[in-house]
């Protein structure tokens, strides 16, 4: 996965933040991804470390999916974040 613009990051990694990137609506780029939990045509829901990413559209497939990040591509219509379970309410 390659995103556009190189992030400017200190040396430190931190490991509890993700980046997303958004293109043309076509594609989104997320890195940082820890696990898919549902994926369909119409939605795919990606594990981050302290939230749920859900990106909804139409004829979705995710591609190139590995420890740097994955790749959804389709007719993107929206994306929305819920806090995890775990995470204090």
């Amino acid at each position: 996965m390659k995103f556009i613009k190189n992030f400017n990051r200190d040396e430190k990694i931190d490991y509890g933040k993700s980046d997303i990137q958004i293109l043309d609506c076509k594609d989104v780029l997320v890195e940082g991804c820890n696990g898919i939990i549902e994926y369909n045509n119409n939605l795919i829901v990606l594990s981050l470390s302290k939230k749920n990413v859900h990106i909804m559209g139409f004829d979705l497939q995710f591609f190139n999916y590995s420890h740097d990040g994955i790749e959804v591509s389709g007719d993107i219509r929206s994306i929305s974040f819920e806090k995890k379970e775990s995470e204090g309410k």
